[in-house]
């Protein structure tokens, strides 16, 4: 529209000029470490940039955050009321960050998980992981369950998979699903293929995972709920080596059903119905609060969320 004589053209208002989020960090980094030299080689300038940069700072923003009493640094009230929002801000400009890089070719993604889930219900996950993200890269490490959840928090492993979970108040968890464990047997143990009461097993022999896995401490739960003397004659790590210690005759075992399916259908291992009493674990996703961001973290939980049975969106 053409502009009328006479009439002053129109002025745009100034635009909103956003904060400084490096001026904002030299800011938490000052007040942090209680010192511009500190804040400067940490973040690798001279401190006459932190100070003017804090100057600019607060010279643009028309507010008076810092006062130098004495030689030492002291926020003042309205920096005392902004230092909180500031450290938010500065978390939630990373958790984009890294959200971002998530999405580059490429990214890799690191489990640690329990042997029996690592080898019985992992792979399938890996290949939907792969077949819909394939420049995703994997890396599973087993390891104890009980060591699981020091090494997520000491950032070793993006994600771990878990048996009863600790409380860490710095981890997330989430249910994923709930698991049988069956009582194996040889094929020819006289109560293979039958019903049998828990007081039945007084006396037999079992072959145990190691001491302190969830397995192992379930077994000893179910021998102490009902008073059942046992024979405990092998302790083996491996689940693979007690399916073939069982067959042999070392004993009865209790394992994972999904670990045994295969020597279940074949007659290979024989299973004793227990009546009343039904030994089962959980498995739990769990992973740093501060990553929950991470787009292959959060690819790996869809391709978990699409078993049978799906578990609910973090």
């Amino acid at each position: 529209m053409p502009h009328s004589p006479g009439v002053p053209e129109p002025v745009a208002p100034p635009a909103e000029k956003g904060l400084n989020l490096g001026q904002v960090r030299m800011f938490c980094r000052a007040v942090a470490l209680g010192s511009l030299g500190e804040a400067a080689r940490e973040m690798g300038v001279t401190q006459s940039a932190i100070s003017k940069g804090l100057v600019r700072f607060q010279e643009d923003e028309g507010v008076r955050l810092l006062e130098n009493r004495h030689g030492r640094m002291i926020l003042t009230a309205v920096g005392e009321t902004f230092l909180p929002i500031a450290r938010r801000l500065l978390e939630q400009e990373r958790l984009a960050s890294e959200c971002l890089r998530g999405f580059r070719q490429g990214d890799t993604i690191a489990i640690l998980t329990s042997e029996s889930f690592g080898i019985y219900y992992l792979p399938p996950v890996i290949r939907r992981l792969r077949e819909r993200w394939p420049h995703t890269r994997v890396r599973v490490d087993l390891a104890h369950n009980a060591s699981i959840e020091a090494r997520i928090a000491h950032g070793s492993h993006d994600v771990g998979i878990v048996s009863r979970p600790g409380q860490d108040p710095d981890l997330a968890y989430f249910h994923l699903f709930d698991e049988e464990l069956a009582l194996v047997c040889p094929p020819g143990h006289e109560l293979s293929g039958c019903s049998a009461e828990p007081q039945q097993l007084s006396g037999e022999a079992f072959v145990l995972h190691e001491a302190g896995s969830v397995p192992r401490l379930l077994a000893e739960e179910f021998f102490a709920r009902h008073a059942l003397e046992t024979e405990i004659p092998l302790e083996v790590s491996n689940v693979e080596t007690m399916k073939a210690m069982v067959r042999e005759g070392a004993g009865l075992a209790f394992l994972s059903r999904q670990s045994a399916l295969s020597e279940l259908a074949s007659g290979k291992l024989g299973e004793i119905k227990l009546r009343g009493d039904h030994l089962r674990r959980g498995f739990y996703f769990v992973h740093r609060r501060d990553r929950e961001a991470a787009v292959p973290m959060r690819r790996l939980y869809h391709a978990l969320h699409e078993r049978d049975n799906p578990v609910p969106d973090p």
